[in-house]
Formats: C-alpha cells, structure tokens, sequence
C-alpha cells in the first residue's frame, strides 16, 4: 500500500484526497511544523504539499521540507508553481482544481518515475 504526507490545512481538501486515494495510507499534516514532525518519524513513498498554510507560505520552508524528505517525490499541490528559486526543490505538482479520478494514476506516475 503507497503512503502519502498531505501538508494542507483545508479539512474538505483533506477528506478529498482521502476519499480519492481510498487504498493509500495517508499522514496528514496541517502546517509545516507538522510535517517536519512527521517527517523525523515516518517516511512516505511521497509528499503532497499545499503552498499556502496557517502558519505561513510554504516557499521559505521548502529547504527543510526537502532536507527532512530528501530522496521521495514532493509535490506541490496548488495552482501555481514555487518561485524559480524554489522550483527545483519540488519534484513536480498536482493543480488545484484536480479531477478527482486522475489523482491516484498522477500520484502513481511519480511513484514509479520516483522508484
């Protein structure tokens, strides 16, 4: 069973993804603080990252994200991509609004790319 890291503060956003991706094992992670928490603890096959939390843009945490997640695919989950400063931190993105039925087979190409 795959496992994913969903960093998003949303709570319908949450309950999407998860009724989405109903074979998956999902961590969730409201800020960033709390992904890193995570992160020290349990090591996702890939990370899906909100780009706006409560406790700030996501952009300036990238470094650590990507130091605590350094070799899995970390996704940016937002309608628009990081700065250029930021992009090559993040292994690709999920667009909001996504189809409901394509994010699974998204998830699972990175998968493989990844592995």
């Amino acid at each position: 069973m795959p496992s994913l890291l969903l960093v998003e503060d949303s709570e319908e956003m949450r309950m999407l993804v998860e009724v989405c991706l109903d074979d998956w094992e999902i961590l969730e992670a409201t800020s960033s603080d709390e992904a890193l928490t995570l992160l020290a603890s349990h090591t996702p096959d890939l990370v899906l990252i909100d780009s706006m939390l409560d406790d700030g843009p996501v952009e300036e945490r990238l470094p650590e994200l990507r130091a605590a997640f350094p070799r899995g695919p970390l996704l940016w989950f937002a309608t628009k991509l990081p700065s250029a400063q930021f992009k090559e931190l993040i292994t690709g993105q999920i667009s909001k609004p996504f189809e409901p039925d394509e994010l699974a087979l998204r998830l699972a190409e990175y998968l493989q790319t990844a592995g």
